[in-house]
């Protein structure tokens, strides 16, 4: 009897503590990740329209851009697409660089972009491998949109869908207007 009480007590204490383990191991690494956010991480992705290409963080320097994680199938991710297409043109006279990455197959996303007509867009549809992102950004939840002033600096991280006016508000502060 007592050598099964103890048994009960040393298992329990064993799995607080590799809980609590756990927690401080996940907590340690998403402040990690938040500081490496603060600037314009590193990062190469395949491009999805031109697979023999790789775009990498190093092509957004000192220029503004706004990278969402997305998913093809995500009915929020779509109207977040469709809410950068239908203000182009105030992106590019800003100057904002739009990023559009995800984990799917080539295939999928291309799919994704011919049914949707947004092959003309002068947006960058990247490829990430799988959790990839999550490593680098610290964010599978989609759309996430991380915007990134010309110094590089985070403006904002906006999860799920947004206002193109929270987008354009973003940019604007510290850098007067848009």
């Amino acid at each position: 009897m007592k050598n099964r009480k103890l048994i009960i007590i040393v298992s329990f204490l064993g799995i607080i503590s590799f809980l609590t383990y756990s927690i401080i191991k996940t907590l340690k690494q998403k402040g990690e990740v938040e500081n490496t956010i603060k600037k314009l991480p590193d990062f190469s992705f395949q491009s999805y329209l031109d697979t023999t290409e790789v775009i990498t963080s190093e092509m957004y320097v000192n220029k503004k851009v706004m990278i969402t994680f997305f998913n093809s199938t995500c009915h929020f991710c779509i109207d977040e697409i469709f809410l950068f297409q239908k203000n182009q043109q105030i992106l590019e006279k800003e100057k904002i660089q739009v990023v559009l990455v995800s984990e799917e197959p080539v295939e999928v996303v291309l799919e994704f972009i011919e049914k949707s007509e947004l092959d003309h867009l002068n947006f960058k549809f990247l490829r990430a491998r799988e959790n990839m992102f999550f490593q680098i950004f610290g964010s599978s939840s989609v759309p996430n949109s991380f915007l990134y002033n010309k110094e590089g600096k985070l403006k904002k991280n906006i999860k799920g869908l947004s206002k193109f006016t929270m987008i354009t508000k973003s940019f604007e502060d510290n850098e007067g207007k848009i």
